[in-house]
């Protein structure tokens, strides 16, 4: 059985350039598209792996569930968008080999937990990152018996997205709060929760100072 173990980055199946079943490759990206029987995985453990309709039916039979691939994709980062319809939550890892290490672990493996749709699939981007040429990928799609469709799997190498700092939360506008006849609303400031916490109390002299829940004084 699996340990749980959750890397900061996380992937999921990848399939790199020379593995048995023929994808259709770019310059710097691999498709596979289940359109003939040579999936090219092997299963492992307690699943059964066919293909229908274009699809790679993953049918898990236990609790640990797991099937491999040899893989030829080179050191760095991977993008891996796998397309895939299952039912309910499915805790997904996968464990990559190189050359050097080429016994599968958890310091080489990464897991997700994602909801699914039984029957529509859904684009699940996944980045990780490899210090080593990948030789091979074992996948751990479900940790329950039940089953997956899988419609497509791209392997691109690129680093994920810059992530974008979160905008500064902006105190409610001056011109939706609600005053009697003749007395008007400025806005001075926004708090920002991360650097001021929450202010939960308010005076003035010729300063206005406010205190958050932690009685941490401001002067604004």
């Amino acid at each position: 059985m699996r340990r749980p173990f959750l890397l900061p980055l996380l992937c999921l199946f990848t399939i790199g350039f020379g593995a048995h079943a023929s994808p259709v490759a770019g310059d710097d990206r691999v498709t596979w598209n289940f359109d003939s029987d040579d999936h090219g995985f092997t299963p492992l453990n307690q699943v059964e792996l066919a293909v229908s309709d274009g699809r790679l039916v993953v049918t898990s039979t236990g609790l640990d569930p797991h099937f491999s691939t040899q893989v030829d994709a080179p050191a760095g980062w991977q993008h891996l968008q796998l397309t895939a319809a299952f039912d309910g939550t499915a805790d997904i890892r996968v464990y990559w080999a190189t050359k050097n290490k080429p016994q599968y672990n958890d310091q080489s493996s990464a897991s997700l937990s994602v909801a699914g749709t039984e029957e529509v699939g859904r684009k699940i981007n996944i980045y990780f990152e490899s210090k080593e040429p990948l030789t091979s990928i074992r996948i751990d799609p479900l940790t329950n018996p039940g089953r997956m469709l899988i419609d497509s799997i791209t392997l691109t190498q690129e680093a994920p997205p810059e992530s974008k700092p979160a905008p500064t939360p902006e105190a409610t506008p001056a011109s939706e709060i609600k005053v009697p006849d003749g007395f008007t609303v400025e806005r001075l400031h926004s708090v920002d929760p991360d650097k001021h916490g929450s202010w939960v109390s308010m005076a003035k002299d010729c300063l206005l100072y406010t205190s958050d829940a932690a009685d941490d004084m401001q002067c604004v």
